[in-house]
């Protein structure tokens, strides 16, 4: 997995994460979502939905899928630095 850099902001009533995904994850992530959308086994999720989506859908990804495996180990990762973050000492 390449060098990815994470920052967290802490803003008055949150902390927000930040990183940039390299353009091979996103270029991979963007050919599943584009075969997704092909799929006729897709689940849309429009009818939960508070706002709308004008274009394009709201639709759920397979995370166990190979092709997403880098991807969702990043996103766990990145989950577990964020939790981290509430159980340093100086957290108030």
């Amino acid at each position: 997995m390449p060098e990815v850099n994470i920052n967290i902001w802490s803003l008055p009533a949150a902390f927000m994460l930040e990183t940039d995904l390299a353009p091979d994850m996103v270029d991979g992530i963007n050919d599943y979502l584009d075969r997704l959308l092909e799929s006729d086994d897709r689940h849309s999720h429009a009818g939960t939905l508070v706002g709308q989506i004008d274009r394009g859908q709201q639709l759920t990804m397979d995370y166990k899928a190979p092709e997403l495996e880098e991807f969702c180990s990043l996103i766990s990762g990145m989950g577990i630095e964020y939790i981290k973050h509430f159980a340093e000492p100086n957290f108030k």
